[in-house]
């Protein structure tokens, strides 16, 4: 028999959600007490993934935020505004990870290689409503030109 009750599943999920946040706190806090530390190793981690690309051993970082920031860089320079959902912290979860508009063209971009149920539901959502919505992973990014459109010639090109 045991000493303590079972937790139900609920309880467990609670238990867990604090646990997770006082960790975040402390996490939180930690960088707040050290700023100096922290740059030194986002400094540190830049410069080993540059030195690693120089020699040859990592072609490019595929992740998520690679991608991400890949279709903005891409976007910008063609004349699209960008709004990246991911950035803010009160953003729904299955939202889209980019906003991008130019004249009446609205375009909803997931960064992934596939949907999750969740974000089906709002793809499904928002193609109902006549937006457009396009999954890019990795291997599509250098393709952006079917959806973005060609580069636009500005003053700053």
């Amino acid at each position: 028999m045991p000493r303590w009750p079972e937790l139900t599943p609920e309880e467990k999920a609670q238990r867990d959600a604090a646990k997770k946040a006082r960790a975040l706190e402390r996490q939180r806090a930690w960088k707040q007490r050290n700023p100096d530390r922290v740059r030194q190793h986002n400094l540190s981690r830049q410069r080993k993934a540059h030195a690693q690309q120089r020699a040859g051993q990592v072609a490019f970082d595929r992740g998520r935020n690679s991608v991400a920031l890949e279709l903005h860089r891409q976007a910008s320079r063609r004349g699209w505004l960008v709004y990246r959902t991911g950035e803010q912290l009160g953003s729904v979860n299955a939202y889209p990870d980019m906003t991008l508009v130019k004249g009446e063209w609205l375009l909803f971009a997931y960064c992934a290689k596939r949907l999750t149920i969740a974000q089906k539901q709002w793809a499904d959502a928002l193609q109902g409503a006549g937006a457009d919505v396009v999954v890019v992973d990795a291997a599509q990014v250098a393709q952006v030109d079917k959806w973005l459109g060609p580069v636009s010639r500005t003053k700053e090109d």
